[in-house]
């Protein structure tokens, strides 16, 4: 019982520093998980914040790209515009070249007009036909025209000296003939004042022909004589109307080219188109240069607003991109943070599991100690009651020892007696034999002395077996002390090898730990890998994409079209590099000239005109 004891204290002691050491792990553990949880905590904020940020780039994002599609539908639509304005300034340009061409050709004039004003350089005081010095709005150019008629070929001259002598170069060279006003000698022609005046009252009158044209105030004489007394009607019922207020004396032309004739007179209907119009031709010419001035003018302004439009949409798309770009790095450190948040939850997950094992771990420590703490109460209890029992079992020998030696005292002081009673009897008898008288009395004193002896040899017997039972007690009790040692050596042996067996499953439960642990490293390497991998194709997704969106928008091709028809016969950076040349040849090529093919038709008619 007492190497059971010490075997006990020893256990307790190991108990102790077991336990000591597994609340300390237990408190690392503890402190290791609290730390993942705050972590985790931590990861979590940083990831809502992130994920705020997030939806304001995107908000952000969002507010760009609009912009931007707005910036390239406004660009479209400019270039669209700027397109059309540089179309219509090529086509007017070319129109104007062709009828800068017919007025130098002086295309439409007859023979003679024509010949004297080709060598109006040899000629003196030409100063030109009367359609060549006067401007007319294209409102009034039908009227005009009609009003003067042949007379738009009069050649003004200086004075009737210049007027003979281009007849003279006319009948020389037989070139046709001319007329020629001289500046001299024409006088103006014009309506009263007070008719004028009248007729003013009148709707459908617009101004006599004189008032209707501009030309430079040397010739305003000449304008007056060949249109001071026409009168021009905005139509023919009005013509009419003015016809019968000046009692027919005047010619009244409408806008539409119908002429009431002085008598009354009406000329009019269907005119055929004259495509060589004279003074329609100046206005024309004067018209497209007004309107080609104003295109290029508008074309510049247009231009600056491009320009201005391309810078702001370069901006919108860098910083489009800048906010792309963010908003990429923002979703790759979501995704980064977001794995350490797993890892964070995975190492607090089993810091919470390991410290619940070793609080259990713990309980069972303390189960365990409680245990043997019994055991060695029960052990303490056991050896004072048999520490008690021993003592009183000593005492009692000691007693019995004692009454044994009393009685081996008395039985020898009885042998004694009986010995000499034997001898006393003998001598008795003896003397019996001598002395028959007295044998009576001898005889009796015999009886009662066997009567002694017999209740003292009893009493010996009585003595010796109370001995026996006293020494089979005892025997009993060495027995029982025996046997209870042998139960103990047994229960000493039998948590020895509970014991070994305890520490062999321990070993086994830290190698099957560390194995864990060195798996769950595993683990989480290969789950950072994986996170890796993902995050490189998410990037990588997002790079196909805009290729794809590239290839759509910028060649109008699907990547099964341009796999079909456009495999890559060289090297992709050779390609690349060719792509790039070809690019930069196409815009050094500048904006395609779409009326190109119009203005060939157009010099190809002046040609064959």
């Amino acid at each position: 019982m007492r190497n059971e004891r010490r075997y006990l204290t020893d256990q307790i002691e190991s108990l102790k520093t077991k336990k000591t050491r597994i609340q300390t792990n237990t408190e690392e553990v503890k402190k290791v998980a609290e730390q993942a949880g705050n972590r985790k905590k931590a990861l979590v904020e940083k990831l809502e914040a992130i994920q705020k940020n997030g939806k304001q780039l995107q908000a952000d994002y969002e507010l760009y790209q609009a912009r931007l599609d707005k910036g390239q539908k406004r660009y479209a639509k400019e270039r669209d515009a700027v397109e059309q304005i540089s179309r219509f300034i090529d086509q007017a340009k070319s129109r104007r070249e062709l009828l800068e061409s017919l007025k130098d050709d002086y295309a439409g004039y007859y023979q003679g007009v024509k010949v004297v004003l080709k060598n109006r350089k040899r000629l003196s005081g030409i100063h030109g036909a009367v359609a060549e010095l006067i401007q007319v709005k294209k409102a009034h150019s039908t009227a005009i025209e009609t009003a003067l008629g042949g007379s738009s070929q009069n050649v003004v001259v200086a004075d009737e000296a210049a007027g003979r002598q281009a007849i003279q170069f006319l009948r020389r060279n037989k070139s046709g003939r001319a007329t020629f006003l001289p500046l001299s000698v024409i006088r103006p022609k014009s309506i009263g004042r007070s008719e004028h005046a009248n007729l003013q009252q009148i709707d459908a009158f617009i101004g006599s022909g004189s008032d209707l044209v501009t030309c430079a105030p040397q010739y305003q004489k000449i304008i007056d004589f060949l249109l001071g007394t026409v009168i021009i009607s905005k139509n023919l019922e009005g013509a009419n109307q003015i016809a019968r207020h000046v009692n027919y004396r005047y010619r009244i032309v409408t806008l539409e080219g119908d002429v009431v004739s002085p008598g009354g007179a009406m000329t009019g209907g269907s005119a055929k188109q004259r495509q060589g119009s004279l003074i329609g031709r100046s206005t024309e010419l004067d018209e497209l240069s007004r309107q080609i001035k104003e295109m290029t003018e508008k074309r510049a302004q247009l231009h600056k607003d491009f320009s201005e439009l391309k810078n702001q949409m370069a901006a919108d798309e860098l910083e489009t991109n800048k906010i792309r770009a963010q908003l990429q790095k923002v979703l790759d450190q979501y995704r980064e943070i977001e794995v350490q948040k797993r890892e964070a939850e995975a190492e607090e997950k089993a810091g919470q599991e390991k410290y619940h094992l070793l609080t259990r771990e713990n309980g069972d420590f303390n189960l365990e100690h409680e245990k043997v703490n019994a055991r060695l109460a029960e052990i303490d209890q056991l050896s004072v009651e048999y520490e008690k029992k021993g003592t009183d079992l000593t005492a009692e020998i000691s007693s019995l020892t004692k009454s044994r030696e009393d009685i081996d005292s008395s039985k020898e002081a009885l042998q004694s007696e009986i010995t000499a009673l034997k001898v006393k009897l003998a001598e008795q008898i003896q003397i019996a034999a001598h002395q028959k008288e007295r044998a009576a009395q001898s005889k009796a004193k015999v009886d009662e002395l066997e009567a002694s002896i017999e209740a003292l040899r009893a009493s010996v017997q009585g003595i010796d077996s109370e001995l026996a039972d006293q020494h089979i007690d005892e025997d009993k009790l060495k027995q029982r002390i025996a046997t209870a040692k042998e139960a103990k050596t047994a229960l000493a042996d039998e948590l020895t090898s509970m014991r070994k067996d305890r520490e062999v499953r321990q070993r086994a439960l830290a190698d099957d730990e560390t194995m864990i642990a060195s798996r769950r490293d595993t683990l989480n390497r290969i789950t950072a890998l994986y996170q890796e991998k993902n995050v490189s194709l998410g990037r990588m997704d997002v790079q196909l994409d805009h290729l794809l969106d590239t290839l759509r928008d910028e060649y109008e091709l699907t990547i099964e079209a341009a796999k079909e028809k456009y495999t890559l016969t060289m090297d992709v950076s050779e390609a690349r590099k060719k792509v790039k040349l070809i690019k930069r040849a196409i815009e050094e090529l500048g904006t395609v000239n779409i009326g190109a093919i119009e203005e060939h038709r157009a010099v190809q008619e002046r040609h064959q005109f």
